[in-house]
């Protein structure tokens, strides 16, 4: 079964992810000028994933276009394109996944709010299994686009990319409504450094969640309005592969907008979001009180990191 030819409607698209590759390589060249020349003071292993990440999505929106070029011209890559674009997916989620956990992690460490080892455990062991059933989701792809094999490797992958789908939900809710709860018991820790706390409750929520709801939004469009009711006429996967390219740059910017380094491009883009979810997470939280503030320590003796030490870099 041949591939459709591109049209207009995949030329728009086409041509909006190339103007997105364009601008996430300059930010990326922002970003590695920055920490070469330590204006962003961030630990190696956290700029390396950071890279990692960015590249990843780069190469995931380079498989987009190169999908919509060649679905006339060159069937074999066509295919081979929208697998590897679906494992990009993934393996996106995935680094996300583990930066946002090192920002969980590390600002707790040593402190009497830190990770218990049962959950660190439990994240490494999901986080494992997780990735083994990517690797195999890989290898399944390649089988696909060889065909050959004992067996038959469409109906493996379409199982595997399932499983991690729902892995990378689970993982994405779990540790974001993690990361709100810890930072708001240190609120309750914290002294004259409340607003800052507040402040960066609502600039994790506010990115995170963006990127959640539209990794949610676009998954559930693809499982529903393609897979399940199959509607694949030009207008509809026009409109999936306009929801792609917004989870996309929305998973870009939740990662690149965390460092302080890039706070003037979270103002702009944010700046009335974080107002009101400011005004939401004053009501939720309250007033912190200080006097009882003051008298909690660390179970070895040291006072709980404040806001200023917890902050993104």
């Amino acid at each position: 079964m041949s591939s459709p030819c591109p049209s207009a409607w995949d030329t728009i698209p086409s041509v909006l992810c190339l103007l997105l590759i364009i601008l996430m390589l300059s930010l990326t060249a922002q970003y590695i000028h920055a920490y070469c020349s330590r204006q962003l003071t961030a630990p190696i292993s956290l700029f390396s994933g950071g890279l990692i990440f960015f590249l990843v999505i780069i190469l995931n929106m380079l498989s987009q276009v190169t999908s919509y070029l060649s679905q006339c011209s060159n069937e074999p890559l066509y295919v081979m394109m929208v697998s590897t674009r679906g494992v990009l997916f993934m393996l996106k989620w995935l680094l996300l996944i583990a930066i946002l956990f090192y920002r969980l992690h590390d600002p707790f460490r040593g402190s009497a709010l830190r990770l218990s080892n049962s959950t660190l455990y439990a994240f490494f062991v999901y986080y494992g299994i997780t990735i083994g059933t990517l690797i195999l989701c890989v290898v399944s792809v390649f089988i696909e686009n060889a065909e050959r094999g004992p067996f038959d490797a469409s109906s493996l992958r379409i199982i595997l990319s399932s499983v991690t789908f729902l892995n990378i939900w689970i993982f994405i809710i779990f540790l974001v409504c993690l990361f709100i709860y810890k930072l708001v018991q240190v609120y309750n820790f914290a002294d004259q450094h409340g607003e800052g706390l507040i402040a960066l409750i609502t600039k994790i929520s506010l990115l995170f969640f963006s990127s959640t709801f539209c990794y949610l939004l676009t998954t559930l469009y693809l499982i529903v309005v393609v897979a399940v009711l199959g509607l694949t006429s030009t207008h509809w996967l026009f409109a999936l592969r306009i929801l792609a390219l917004i989870e996309g740059c929305t998973n870009f910017l939740s990662v690149l907008l965390t460092f302080g380094h890039f706070n003037a491009y979270y103002e702009r883009l944010c700046g009335w979001f974080d107002h009101k979810c400011s005004r939401f997470w004053e009501r939720c939280i309250g007033e912190p009180d200080i006097a009882k503030t003051l008298k909690r320590w660390t179970r070895d003796g040291d006072q709980v990191n404040s806001a200023s030490e917890i902050e993104m870099k």
